[in-house]
This record gives structure tokens, C-alpha cells and sequence, in this order.
């Protein structure tokens, strides 16, 4: 895929029901594409993985209770 197209992908990743070998790899692969175009990528839940172009920002929140 070239870089263009590379860098306007975002989206939200739920690897639970992939085998936990595959599922490792895929988030490793996406995560280190989306960090090499200075993107973001965060776990927001247990095997769900948000990652965004360097034209979105990821605010994390903190929440107490």
C-alpha cells in the first residue's frame, strides 16, 4: 500500500476473537505503521486498539471513581 493512502487510515481494531499469536502480530504490524507516520495508536479496551493518522489526535482521559 503506498504512503498516501497509508497515512489517511484510521479505525478501531478488536483482535479477542483472533489466536492471541495473531492477533499479537497484527496489533505489533499496525501499531509500528501507524507510529513510523507519526500516527497514534492506545488500547481503549482489553484487545480493542484505536489508531490514528498524524491528522487526528487521541485524548486520553483519565476517570476515577
Amino acid at each position: 500500500m503506498e504512503i498516501p493512502r497509508l497515512r489517511s487510515i484510521k479505525g478501531l481494531w478488536n483482535v479477542v476473537p483472533l489466536e492471541s499469536k495473531l492477533a499479537q502480530g497484527l496489533i505489533d504490524y499496525l501499531a509500528g505503521s501507524t507510529f513510523s507516520l507519526s500516527g497514534e495508536s492506545t488500547e481503549i479496551g482489553k484487545g480493542v486498539f484505536l489508531l490514528a493518522p498524524p491528522s487526528f489526535s487521541i485524548t486520553r482521559m483519565m476517570v476515577t471513581a
